[in-house]
């Protein structure tokens, strides 16, 4: 279960993004930056300024420069502890913890380009 969080681990590679167009900063998700250019997050947040490609599954690569370091992607491992981080509609920091289950869908893992 997603829990507030009073620590700051992980979200120096999140960021909140909002909805664009017609529905103007009144619909926010978190991104992580992809690679130099692209960042991703979720496909069920409409207008998103700069939405590059929407995937099958509900993800959305969108144009934005890299700030600083970029994450370094690789393939899971079964089994592994997974964290997850975002931020909630009041902006506060949340956390969910769980493991890896066997995929139903693979990247393609060449150096982060989609």
């Amino acid at each position: 279960m997603p829990t507030a969080l009073v620590k700051d681990p992980a979200y120096p590679q999140a960021f909140v993004v909002h909805s664009g167009g017609p529905l103007p900063l009144l619909l926010m998700g978190s991104a992580v930056q992809w690679n130099q250019d692209y960042a991703v997050t979720v496909k069920h947040l409409p207008y998103l300024p700069g939405a590059a490609y929407q995937g099958s599954g509900d993800v959305q690569f969108f144009k934005h420069n890299a700030n600083g370091n970029l994450p370094v992607w690789r393939q899971y491992t079964h089994g592994e502890t997974l964290t997850a981080v975002g931020f909630n509609s009041l902006y506060l920091p949340i956390e969910g913890r769980g493991h890896a289950l066997a995929a139903l869908v693979r990247l393609d893992a060449q150096d982060g380009v989609f």
